[in-house]
């Protein structure tokens, strides 16, 4: 039992491990370009988030506003082009590095869902 608990604990940590790594490299990713490379990491660390991360109780609160802040931060990146051009380019590559990110642990928290209305 001990056992058990230590290895939820640990899987609770590397999730949320995974979510201050993801948002720290999406805000990097202002200042510098991530490639694909940095895209795949924020990918595979969103979908370490939405497996860890997330409980079933969680799954609506979660889908409304993944929904919400992929909308509204796509919606928002267009309005920085009123700011200098270096300063807008920055903005418009955080807003699209945490889109990559929080879709990917959307994803995986839709696919639960689905799963668990096809079972029911």
């Amino acid at each position: 039992m001990e056992k058990k608990r230590k290895k939820s604990n640990d899987l609770s940590l590397l999730g949320r491990l995974s979510f201050l790594v993801g948002l720290v490299i999406s805000i990097a990713a202002g200042w510098w370009n991530a490639g694909a490379s940095g895209l795949l990491v924020l990918v595979v660390l969103g979908l370490l988030v939405g497996l860890l991360n997330v409980t079933a109780a969680e799954t609506d609160r979660f889908l409304l506003s993944t929904l919400v802040l992929i909308t509204a931060g796509l919606a928002v990146a267009q309005s920085f082009n009123a700011l200098s051009p270096g300063l807008a380019e920055a903005l418009k590559r955080i807003v699209a590095a945490y889109v990559v990110f929080t879709a990917a642990a959307g994803f995986i928290v839709a696919l639960r869902a689905v799963l668990a209305i096809q079972r029911d």
